[in-house]
């Protein structure tokens, strides 16, 4: 065992151990596993920011439920935009993968913005109706 963990190079080595230091933190194997978990991570802190924004910056202020609803959309598209050209770029993706990969993620994240404005938007009206 001990000569299997030192065949190959040390950078070969030293990314198994590390591969395998990861698999035990998370519990899983594999990259997959941690992308969707720092997929889930960045999205709580980024809907943290949201909530900070619309109770902080008056024009973005929620009067309403159906703004909450626009602007929770408006911010999930626009902050996912840059990151989503990236895969058929990275995987040069012909353009049908591509256009189904961003009609996809589109919709998924058009979801998002929904559940994250409405959410915020229910949140926040009692703080509407005592500042009224």
């Amino acid at each position: 065992m001990e000569g299997k963990l030192q065949q190959g190079s040390r950078t070969e080595g030293a990314s198994r151990g590390s591969a395998r230091t990861r698999g035990l933190v998370l519990g899983l194997a594999g990259g997959v596993p941690l992308g969707a978990v720092m997929h889930y991570l960045i999205g709580a802190a980024l809907g943290v920011i949201f909530g900070v924004a619309v109770t902080r910056i008056p024009a973005f202020r929620l009067s309403s439920f159906k703004k909450g609803l626009g602007l929770g959309i408006l911010y999930t598209e626009i902050i996912s935009l840059p990151i989503l050209v990236l895969p058929p770029i990275i995987l040069d993706w012909a353009a049908p993968e591509a256009a189904w990969w961003f009609g996809f993620s589109f919709v998924m994240h058009a979801i998002w913005g929904v559940v994250l404005g409405g959410v915020v938007a229910y949140g926040l009206r009692s703080t509407r109706q005592d500042g009224e």
